[in-house]
């Protein structure tokens, strides 16, 4: 099995647990009652759009069904930066690492 596909470390593993530690670090900014309303309802909004099930693009498409996912995520987390802090980071790490065991 090539490096990408490694599953306790290849390249697909990695950017998986990227894409979570940002929804998870949206997660914990959502959660934060010091974070502005207005940033907390962004942040709510791109969560949201990850969780359905129905989306621009169905999630059921080999290769580009989570992209516009990914597209979503990452612009909150650009948007949302100067709100995020390192404690939702850290949150985001601890919580992802008790997911995965």
């Amino acid at each position: 099995m090539g490096a990408l596909m490694k599953p306790e470390d290849g390249l697909l593993m990695r950017l998986g647990k990227e894409a979570a530690t940002h929804a998870l670090s949206l997660y914990h900014l959502c959660l934060d009652e010091r974070v502005p309303t207005s940033a907390r309802a962004a942040g709510v909004a791109a969560l949201a759009y990850l969780a359905m099930p129905a989306d621009l693009v169905p999630d059921v498409l080999p290769l580009v069904g989570l992209t516009d996912d990914a597209g979503v995520l990452g612009a909150a987390v650009i948007n949302l930066a100067s709100n995020l802090s390192e404690r939702h980071r850290r949150l985001a790490r601890r919580t992802l690492k008790s997911l995965l065991g």
